[in-house]
């Protein structure tokens, strides 16, 4: 059985088959001008369509043959101008769909709404207070704010005086009993204050978080003080009291010592009477129950 080998020694029928595929492709996967695929698609339909035909006669000719029956006698200029009216006729439909769809008013989807269902506007919960109430809260922020002022901005004050005269305390081998009044008196001091701010824990939470939040403890005056009285008798110990103000200057306790001093005490006192001043006006603009 001999195969063809060339495109020329296939049957006409499967060339315009395969030269209609060609014609659908340059429509549909190329990048040609939208002219030129509008081209490429009318002829490789019509094509398929004169392939498909040739194809459908050249069988049902053999079938008839087997019957005995005179087979149906079509030339090749037959099929293509039966192809034509097909291909036609499927232009012609196609053309009717896209002018009727053109002429449809445009309709926009909307998707439907994923917010929420709106409910009624819910005001924040406030405590029903008696005029008691509101004094039993403002006598507790005024007992704490005296303890920042004047109790602990002493504190502060005397902390920065020291850093000041810390080199000639030193010195004078008088540092380290300068040191240990200082500590002494801020311990007491900072504890006392969260003393009294933790007996309103359970009883005014908000009045305690704004007395005691807060990312710096100065319960640290006492101890930045203590580490760096420990260094100094170090120092002391090894005989070295005359250059102890030059030695001491590049120790680190010493710094952190100064930044207590000198910063976060200041910072935090200030911090603390912001919040707590804040908290008093609050309630000082409260409803007070029965009107």
């Amino acid at each position: 059985m001999h195969l063809p080998t060339k495109f020329a020694e296939l049957p006409w029928p499967i060339r315009w088959l395969l030269m209609g595929g060609g014609g659908l492709v340059s429509a549909f996967a190329s990048r040609l001008p939208e002219a030129w695929q509008d081209l490429g698609l009318y002829s490789g339909l019509t094509m398929i369509a004169i392939g498909v035909l040739a194809t459908a006669h050249h069988h049902i000719n053999i079938a008839l043959a087997k019957n005995g029956i005179s087979q149906i006698q079509l030339s090749i200029p037959h099929f293509i101008i039966i192809g034509l009216l097909v291909a036609l006729g499927w232009i012609g439909w196609r053309l009717h769909v896209l002018s009727s769809t053109s002429a449809a008013p445009a309709t926009v989807a909307v998707a439907p709404s994923l917010q929420a269902p709106a409910f009624p506007k819910q005001e924040p919960f406030k405590p029903r207070l008696t005029a008691y109430d509101v004094e039993q809260r403002e006598r507790a922020i005024d007992q704490l704010l005296e303890l920042l002022n004047p109790k602990l901005t002493a504190i502060a004050a005397q902390g920065a005086s020291l850093s000041k005269m810390m080199i000639s305390e030193m010195q004078n081998g008088t540092a380290v009993d300068a040191l240990n009044k200082y500590a002494d008196k801020a311990r007491a001091a900072v504890t006392e204050y969260f003393e009294v701010a933790g007996r309103f824990q359970s009883q005014f939470p908000d009045i305690y978080l704004a007395a005691v939040a807060s990312d710096w403890n100065p319960i640290e005056i006492a101890g930045a003080s203590d580490q760096l009285i420990s260094q100094i008798q170090q120092i002391q110990t090894r005989g070295q009291s005359i250059d102890i103000a030059y030695l001491i200057q590049n120790n680190k306790y010493w710094a952190d010592w100064q930044q207590v001093t000198n910063g976060k005490t200041w910072t935090w006192i200030n911090l603390k009477q912001t919040a707590l001043t804040a908290k008093r006006r609050e309630y000082e603009q409260a409803e007070v129950y029965p009107k």
